[in-house]
């Protein structure tokens, strides 16, 4: 009935009242979480409803009969960036759609405007507590649009009629990390390294939603019978899909032209 009693019958914590979003069976695991002054509850069932997906091999054996030119009407291949957050191989481009994105901009402002305050208020007190609060569910709703953005793509590409869904296997922990500091031999001093510079494209990166994009692309394809494939993201923006040839000079921006076969795109 959206309540649950947390404790024991000896050392009872109290009750927390929910919304149930579905039905549930009998839970095996109950994880009650806090995040941004908000709490949730998430139950671990065995659903009887929801069929057992086909086992990876088995689909990629039927694929490996086809021919070349089939295969090609299957796959879909995604690029992920920073101001395009996925361009398909299809032409399709996949970003915020203008509201979400200007309510966003609005949230990062006031987020950055409460970092200023909570920088200048006292440590410890009820104030600054508040603002740290604050500042924390701001976050929260940027990370919820995030999310949803990220459900409803990996939603429309496996509805689409592709089989195959492509993506560079990104070491996105690597890739937003912070660039060491630099000190100078003779004097000692600290020299530029860049980080700020570093610390915008770290942010645009998180804030592109790359991890997740695969990662709910990944599961919804298994349950819709199909495969998700990671493949090394080395050269792969240098290298010509035609001729194969791989140079720094085909790639200009968005802009490809092989400096071999003339291929442009």
């Amino acid at each position: 009935d959206g309540l649950i009693e947390i404790g024991t019958k000896r050392f009872p914590v109290g009750t927390m009242r929910f919304k149930l979003h579905r039905e549930v069976a009998e839970p095996k695991s109950i994880v009650i979480s806090r995040k941004a002054g908000r709490w949730y509850v998430s139950f671990n069932f065995e659903d009887a409803k929801l069929a057992t997906p086909r086992p990876r091999e088995e689909i990629l054996e039927e694929l490996a009969h086809l021919d070349e030119n089939q295969l090609e009407e299957l796959i879909w291949a995604g690029d992920r960036g920073v101001r395009d957050m996925l361009h398909g191989s299809d032409g399709k481009v996949f970003h915020l759609d203008a509201t979400a994105a200007a309510k966003n901009r609005r949230r990062e402002l006031a987020k950055r405007r409460l970092q200023r305050r909570l920088a200048r208020q006292q440590k410890g007190s009820r104030r600054r507590e508040k603002t740290k609060r604050r500042i924390a569910q701001i976050s929260q709703q940027q990370a919820e649009v995030r999310r949803d953005f990220a459900h409803q793509t990996s939603r429309k590409l496996v509805n689409s009629a592709f089989k195959i869904f492509v993506f560079e296997d990104l070491k996105i922990a690597n890739m937003t990390k912070r660039p060491k500091a630099k000190q100078d031999e003779n004097s000692g001093q600290y020299l530029p390294n860049g980080a700020a510079a570093k610390a915008g494209l770290n942010r645009s990166i998180l804030q592109s939603c790359w991890g997740n994009i695969v990662n709910f692309t990944h599961y919804k394809a298994e349950r819709a019978n199909k495969v998700c494939v990671k493949v090394r993201p080395h050269f792969s923006s240098q290298t010509c899909s035609r001729c194969g040839h791989t140079s720094s000079e085909n790639r200009s921006g968005k802009q490809f032209s092989c400096t071999s076969c003339g291929f442009q795109a």
